[in-house]
């Protein structure tokens, strides 16, 4: 399983252009190893979850994925369905 280790969480709060809807949740940015196979050190990425999805996705108050080792699952079509906190 993918483990990855949260490195930042930022609010984002924005007005889509095509659909004039207002659209807020947070990124949580992370890294995780690179494969020794195609280099050596750890790249970054983020997961942004949309503001109707936060409970569901986010089991813990998000404060305390800060700093921690996490397991992101996926649903079938590939979209964050929760983080596991495992260390």
């Amino acid at each position: 399983m993918l483990r990855v280790k949260v490195i930042g969480i930022s609010a984002f709060d924005f007005v889509d252009k095509k659909t004039n809807k207002n659209i807020k949740g947070v990124s949580i940015h992370y890294n995780e190893p690179i494969n020794p196979e195609n280099g050596q050190g750890f790249k970054g990425g983020k997961y942004t979850v949309q503001e109707a999805y936060i409970s569901k996705v986010l089991t813990s108050p998000i404060e305390s994925y800060f700093g921690k080792e996490v397991e992101p699952v996926f649903n079938k079509y590939g979209s964050l369905d929760s983080l596991v906190i495992v260390k």
